[in-house]
């Protein structure tokens, strides 16, 4: 008889680690060193001084009770914790809060990662707390040529270095979800690069990350990536401070903001908001650049040859000397279904777009109370090319020139379809001598200093050109941006655009921002990055857990399933009756009424929230506002 040698896999073991005994171990580094690859090391909580060494093993080490709990203070004199020496997947660090380390002199690590080193290993980290960490490279933590690394439910905060000072990326790639990075610094007196994070070299992807009050002595208040591809969904980037691009940092560097804010970040020279160079690509999607201040480029600037583009997008209140809410130079921005409102160039050029070398085209757009020194809404300088289709300019100003649009010698503007209308001061199209504008099928009306000025003839009556009351749904001459700028239906400006362009209805092209191809495709945004825009049934595009795609509402949850019928399933079953009510009873003793508790007294409501328009106007109400 032959007998045959069966092979079991080893199971993983579970490794306990209590201070107070009882226990496989009483230190975590103890625990560790029990443990073999695939074990879990399993930490009581309590409070922990020791710095930790994976040291190989491909191992799970959590804190049983959460970081809020289970404490590791580090020696503070290397990184708390050191995953470097080949671990793999599989690799786990969870429930701490790590605070203490200081890598700025450790050879070991090439002074990077504080609170965490870990070098090519393919690590998961959760629910993890890293503060008042400092190094060289990643205050928080520094991930180096790390392939796949997962990072969730975690904060950084108050943590420091001159590059990095949150968490530094060196290579690889990282997966980024619902982390806060919050009060991190980057500034060692002469040189300071990302408060909250470094990408080099790098490919990342965020969502749901929220970067607030971080700082950096050069550029980066938040983020600062070099040579790296970044997409960031829902992501928000407030009150931080740089040199340059106090938000957002880019350096020959791809990325796409999704959702989210640029908000109230200030920056003592270039891009309050972000600042892109040396051929970085920007894309925004439904992103709110708001309050954002610097000396140029308020919101945004670009430079460098980069390129920029913006749909469903709001830069509103930025401020600058020029290029109040975003300045181009050397460089290339498209715009569409974006609003420009309340944008300021406080002694130059440009209030909501300034153009140095640059070009622009902007379609299915409105300037709103934008106000510049000289170009209200826009100025085109030197060697500039600017296209404005179906745009709709009201209410800007300028005390130099036009509060529409300022073309200087050698700047070239074309106009189609565009109303300029109300400036508050200046006239609606400067052009000095030597500058090429084309102006077809415009409605120039009622600007304080005239049509046109500086030697441009006024067009009125060639080329479509027309100067009529455009007649809005909703329009108060205030110098405010609280208007419904839609045409009413007998608007003057209805089927007499641009004979080549169509209206979405096949319709000869209307004049302004709601008319031409994209002029009905304000609504196609999705502002929470669901995957459902409100034209495609969204009924609430600021809620990422509401919309078509939710397979029934929860109790007490709303109509989530956007069906406009709050039918939520209070008892865990599904109301199968015939009586169109909303109990989720599936008996037969059904009397119709919707909280019958011989149904089971589910208590729920059958009011239906109809649809949430969240459609451009009033143009205070387009996107979310903060008190």
């Amino acid at each position: 008889m032959t007998l045959l040698a069966l092979s079991f896999p080893a199971l993983a073991g579970v490794i306990v680690v209590d201070p107070a005994g009882g226990s496989d171990a009483t230190t975590i580094q103890a625990g560790i060193e029990l443990a073999v690859s695939g074990d879990t090391v399993e930490v009581a909580p309590g409070t922990y001084t020791e710095d930790l060494d994976f040291q190989a093993r491909t191992i799970a080490v959590e804190g049983r009770g959460g970081a809020a709990v289970t404490l590791l203070n580090g020696t503070g004199t290397s990184s708390v914790v050191r995953i470097d020496s080949g671990e793999g997947e599989g690799t786990r660090l969870a429930g701490f809060t790590i605070s203490g380390g200081d890598a700025t002199e450790s050879a070991e690590t090439t002074e990077a990662g504080g609170g965490l080193y870990v070098s090519a290993a393919p690590v998961e980290l959760d629910d993890l707390i890293f503060r008042d960490n400092a190094a060289g490279y990643g205050g928080g933590a520094m991930l180096s040529s790390v392939v796949g690394a997962r990072i969730s439910n975690s904060v950084f905060e108050g943590n420091s270095a001159p590059f990095g000072g949150g968490l530094y990326v060196y290579a690889g790639s990282a997966v980024i979800t619902s982390t806060s990075f919050s009060t991190n610094t980057s500034n060692d007196g002469t040189t300071g690069y990302g408060g909250g994070l470094v990408s080099y070299a790098a490919t990342l992807e965020g969502t749901d990350l929220t970067f607030l009050d971080n700082a950096a002595m050069t550029g980066g208040g938040h983020l600062y990536a070099s040579g790296s591809e970044v997409d960031c969904a829902r992501c928000t980037f407030s009150d931080g401070t740089a040199g340059s691009g106090a938000g957002v940092y880019l350096l020959g560097t791809t990325v796409t903001l999704a959702g989210g804010d640029v908000y109230r970040n200030v920056a003592t020279t270039n891009g309050g908001g972000i600042y892109a160079g040396r051929s970085s690509s920007l894309t925004l999607a439904s992103v709110d650049v708001e309050e954002n201040a610097a000396a140029f480029g308020g919101g945004v600037l670009l430079s460098g040859a980069s390129t920029a583009d913006a749909a469903h997008s709001v830069f509103s209140g930025n401020t600058a000397q020029g290029g109040g809410g975003l300045y181009l130079d050397e460089s290339t921005f498209s715009g569409r279904n974006t609003l420009f409102r309340g944008n300021v160039a406080t002694s130059s050029n440009g209030g909501a777009i300034a153009l140095d070398a640059s070009t622009a085209d902007v379609s299915a757009s409105v300037f709103a109370a934008n106000d510049g020194f000289s170009g209200g809404a826009v100025h085109v300088n030197d060697a500039s090319t600017a296209t404005f289709t179906n745009v709709t300019m009201t209410e800007n100003g300028s005390s130099n020139s036009a509060g529409g649009v300022r073309v200087t010698a050698l700047g070239t503007l074309t106009l189609d379809n565009t109303i300029i209308a109300w400036s508050t001061e200046g006239s609606g199209i400067s052009g000095a001598a030597g500058s090429i504008i084309a102006t077809t099928y415009g409605d120039l009306y009622e600007n304080a200093g005239g049509a046109t000025s500086s030697g441009y003839a006024d067009p009125v009556g060639t080329n479509g050109n027309v100067s009529v009351n455009p007649e809005f749904v909703g329009f108060a001459d205030d110098d405010a941006y609280a208007d419904d700028l839609h045409l009413v239906a007998t608007s003057p400006l209805i089927d007499v655009g641009d004979p080549l362009l169509t209206d979405a209805d096949g319709s000869r092209s209307d004049i302004g921002a709601f008319g031409g191809p994209s002029g009905d495709a304000w609504d196609e945004g999705d502002s929470d990055v669901d995957g459902y825009s409100m034209s495609a049934g969204d009924c609430d595009d600021t809620d990422p857990g509401t919309n078509p795609g939710i397979a029934a509402d929860a109790c007490g949850g709303g109509d989530q399933d956007c069906d406009g019928v709050t039918d939520e399933d209070c008892e865990g079953d599904t109301d199968t009756d015939t009586d169109s009510d909303t109990d989720t009873d599936t008996g037969t003793d059904d009397t119709g009424a919707p909280t019958d508790a011989a149904d089971g007294g589910c208590g729920c409501a059958t009011t239906g929230s109809g649809s949430l328009w969240l459609g451009l106007i009033g143009l205070a109400g387009l996107r979310r506002r903060r008190g």
